[in-house]
């Protein structure tokens, strides 16, 4: 088996031998393009399947899902469709296109191009590379750029000179990529990197491009380091004039795989947003705010953004605080600021109450009902809630046990209340 092959899984072998009969068919030349080609020669593994076809990619796409029975999504506005696979694998299949930016920081238009065209329109030579499909497998490398010479010195290299300023996206790319290889932007790209902030192409990105950008880096394996690196060149405060990569959101960022392994099934949290409360914790609630307006946060992410605020603002040292008053503050938060809370916590009293408090205190159900009430003669009326809030308190707190002690207690209550 020739090099390459090795590095691939069986079952992805096998589909690109197919796949190489059917080009060989059909006569229309496709290639491995992109990120898979860059990571089979660093021997990482990678599973992203991105296929260029010179001529119709969707033409090529329907017939091959055809052959293969395989579902097949089109996207004819961008030439391109995925072909849904086995075991969770998808195929990308695009035509060979060129694009043409007709104003900064927007996404470009498209047309029908050449593989060249193609590779052109990539970030970095290293993302350039492209592998040719044949029956009998691959191994011809197609390097129009020197993808393969910057892949073994570890350099960012882009392809022209103004690929920040088209596309701003690719600054967080690029460090994405440096941070994660342990790879270096090499000198020429770096100047240009810098050149697209004073011109301030970030700001020009859509809300949306960005959040995705910041997705990104918080999926990386570490995400400490890309965002060291976007702090040490200034790249962060073009998000926010006073967002920095501070000590604490290191602290933070490295508790959230610590909680994420003890929580994460259970309370299902969104990784995202955890992080990005980690990352913004130093930032005021006005600051936060605004950020996050120009990220395209959810109603929800804005409205768990105004329930921290006021739970900082009551809580203090909940060590001091009964079991049912730690219930009263919690009761009803979402599942990323209450994790948020345990990583942030000064005190370790507050930080275990917070743990009891989703360990047991907000799994605590009465045994008594409404029904229950009824039967000790109470009028139904919104009383209910009260007395029902009264018996949980004092069974949170220890003093109820049984289901006769909350019948005991709320009848007691309702007396007081005539």
């Amino acid at each position: 088996m020739k090099p390459l092959e090795e590095k691939l899984p069986q079952e992805v072998r096998r589909l690109l031998k197919r796949i190489g009969h059917f080009t060989e068919t059909e006569e229309t030349p496709s290639y491995l393009v992109g990120g898979i080609v860059r990571d089979l020669l660093l021997g990482v593994s990678n599973k992203d399947l991105d296929i260029v076809v010179e001529g119709d990619g969707i033409a090529f796409a329907k017939d091959l899902g055809q052959k293969l029975k395989r579902e097949v999504k089109t996207h004819r506005q961008f030439g391109t469709a995925t072909l849904f696979l086995k075991d969770g694998l998808k195929l990308d299949i695009v035509t060979a296109r060129r694009e043409e930016y007709l104003a900064p920081a927007v996404l470009p238009g498209v047309s029908p191009g050449t593989l060249r065209d193609d590779l052109f329109r990539r970030d970095f030579t290293i993302n350039s590379l492209a592998l040719r499909i044949h029956s009998e497998g691959f191994e011809e490398i197609v390097d129009l750029f020197g993808g393969e010479a910057d892949l073994q010195k570890g350099l960012i290299r882009i392809l022209h000179p103004k690929s920040f300023i088209e596309d701003p996206t690719r600054i967080f790319r690029a460090v994405r990529l440096e941070t994660r290889y342990g790879f270096q932007i090499e000198p020429f790209t770096l100047s240009r990197l810098k050149e697209a902030l004073e011109e301030k192409m970030i700001e020009r990105l859509t809300p949306k491009r960005r959040r995705t950008e910041l997705i990104l880096l918080f999926k990386e394996s570490d995400p400490s380091k890309p965002f060291h690196r976007l702090n040490a060149l200034g790249v962060l405060k073009h998000l926010h004039p006073r967002l920095s990569f501070s000590k604490s959101a290191t602290r933070g960022f490295d508790r959230v795989h610590e909680v994420l392994d003890q929580w994460g099934n259970s309370l299902k949290p969104n990784p995202f947003f955890l992080r990005y409360l980690c990352l913004i914790q130093k930032l005021s609630f006005e600051d936060r705010y605004a950020l996050s307006g120009s990220l395209a946060m959810t109603k929800k992410e804005m409205r768990q953004l105004m329930d921290l605020r006021i739970v900082q603002g009551r809580i203090g040292n909940l060590n001091q605080l009964k079991p049912s008053e730690v219930y009263a503050h919690l009761h009803g938060l979402s599942s990323e600021i209450l994790l948020f809370l345990t990583i942030t916590a000064k005190e370790e009293g507050s930080k275990k109450r917070i743990e009891k408090y989703l360990m047991d205190s907000r799994k605590v159900r009465l045994k008594i009902t409404g029904r229950d009430l009824k039967t000790l003669g109470i009028p139904e009326g919104p009383l209910y809630k009260k007395i029902l809030n009264e018996v949980l308190k004092s069974r949170l707190d220890g003093l109820l046990n049984t289901k006769g002690e909350e019948l005991d207690f709320a009848k007691k209550n309702w007396e007081k209340r005539r």
